[in-house]
């Protein structure tokens, strides 16, 4: 009877324990129940930039941290934008220009309403400053301005990083830190290639800083500026070496040309009368620049040199866009250029295109008013022709004027290629070079201005490669 007793009694005392536990366990779950949310895209919370057509993740983070809920998101218009998620993280996507918002909502109430800012695609891309120089262990936040037709932001819709970090690091919103001794470049890129770039300069703090020359730029040309009437152009004075700092000052020749507003390194210079003048900086050592400013009337008309091109993979052209303002014209000037598609072409600040991967692109050169010219430029497969295994020799002016090929492969076995041998080749863009050849003529590869684009193919060490280095041609890896 008595031990009958006892296991009623332990299974009573069992029972009354799972009961606590459970209790506490429910209570434990009850203090997990978020008591605030946030909407992020991984860089921003509560403000979200999305191009029209195109999805971004969107992340809900609760806290505390570690509380648990099931969150449901909605959108407040859904003309501009759609939202599709469970949980914890939604796709967003972009439908028209616009701006609405995301809610993300838990079941206890507690919810965060987001800025959705649907835009177009990026169309420029401009840093705050071209140039800037730190101290190792100095931080900087720079600042790009990123335009989307009519909208525009700040560190948004691009991506930053830098060509070397073990100088500079940049973070995604970019916050550039100086880490070490050099020079680097931070790039804030659209996804569709549009792009600024800033040179960063990292001293130690211990070099000397007495500058020992001076040019001023625009950013592109050096000493020669050009300016519409009722516009401005900002140009800097680039001290050498670098991290050589002095102060400065600005003069205008003619201030019924042009006006000028300088500070520091930099100054901006707003065009009043057509004509040509001047603008100076001093340093405090004495030493200056001068650089020609060319005041214009608005652009009247803009005229690639070709409407078409076509070129191999990784093949490369300078487009010249001659540009008539009134009276005066200009080669590559007033204008910036775009690709519509830099994933097959892209081109450079001057009109230097560059074949990048396959189909074709419209190149733009478009003027501050609208006035443009365009030229399409197609891909197209590498033209090759492979010389046959019995030619050793490549006599003086073999190929003269042969046009029709973007790359030529000489054999094995051959040794000598003559002068003026490949001279004239407008197409020509690659030679490939084997280890035996041991004599290369003076003007084996000069175009009709005496210089030459063809890029030479020939292993490290070789005869063809030190006549490449010595000569200055490029150096090209395998193209095929």
């Amino acid at each position: 009877m008595k031990n009958r007793m006892k296991r009623s009694y332990l299974w009573v005392l069992c029972l009354l324990l799972s009961v606590m536990h459970l209790a506490g366990s429910a209570g434990a779950e009850a203090a997990l129940l978020p008591e605030d949310i946030s909407v992020s895209d991984g860089i921003v919370e509560n403000d979200v930039y999305v191009e029209a057509g195109r999805t971004e993740t969107l992340y809900a983070i609760l806290s505390p941290e570690g509380a648990e809920s099931e969150v449901t998101w909605t959108v407040s218009d859904e003309a501009i934008a759609q939202i599709k998620g469970s949980g914890e993280t939604a796709e967003v996507t972009g439908i028209a220009p616009g701006e609405t918002y995301v809610t993300a909502a838990c079941p206890n109430g507690v919810s965060r309403d987001c800025k959705v800012t649907v835009c177009g695609p990026v169309t420029s891309v401009a840093f705050d400053t071209a140039s800037v120089t730190l101290l190792k262990g100095e931080q900087l936040q720079l600042n790009a301005l990123v335009t989307m037709g009519e909208q525009s932001c700040v560190n948004r819709m691009v991506t930053f990083f830098s060509n070397d970090t073990s100088v500079v690091l940049v973070d995604e919103l970019g916050l550039v830190r100086a880490v070490s001794a050099g020079s680097a470049e931070v790039t804030a890129m659209a996804d569709n290639g549009v792009s600024a770039t800033c040179c960063v300069t990292v001293r130690n703090g211990d070099e000397p800083t007495e500058p020992t020359g001076v040019v001023i730029s625009d950013g592109l040309v050096e000493n020669d500026v050009c300016v519409e009437v009722g516009s401005s152009e900002t140009v800097y004075a680039i001290l050498t070496p670098d991290g050589a700092a002095s102060e400065l000052t600005w003069a205008v020749s003619d201030e019924s040309l042009a006006a000028l507003t300088a500070r520091n390194d930099r100054a901006v210079i707003r065009g009043l009368e057509p004509g040509v003048t001047s603008v100076t900086v001093t340093l405090g050592n004495g030493l200056s620049c001068m650089a020609q400013v060319t005041v214009c009337e608005p652009v009247t008309s803009v005229e690639f040199d070709a409407a078409e091109l076509s070129l191999p993979p990784k093949g490369a052209y300078q487009l010249t866009a001659r540009v008539a303002a009134g009276d005066q014209s200009f080669v590559n000037r007033l204008v910036s250029f775009t690709s519509s598609n830099p994933s097959a072409v892209l081109v450079d600040e001057l009109g230097l295109v560059r074949a990048v991967g396959s189909g074709q692109a419209t190149i733009i050169a478009s003027a501050r008013n609208g006035v443009n010219a365009v030229c399409t430029v197609r891909v197209r497969e590498l033209r090759k022709l492979v010389l046959p295994s019995s030619l050793t020799v490549i006599e003086d002016e073999a190929f003269m004027n042969d046009a029709g090929f973007d790359l030529v492969v000489l054999p094995v076995g051959c040794t000598s290629i003559g002068d003026y041998a490949f001279a004239g080749e407008r197409t020509l863009l690659y030679v490939k070079i084997p280890d035996s050849v041991t004599s290369i003529g003076e003007h084996a590869f000069d175009d009709y201005a005496g210089g030459s684009h063809v890029r030479i193919i020939a292993n490290e060490g070789s005869y063809a490669w030190s006549w490449a280095v010595a000569h200055g041609y490029e150096i090209s890896g395998n193209v095929e």
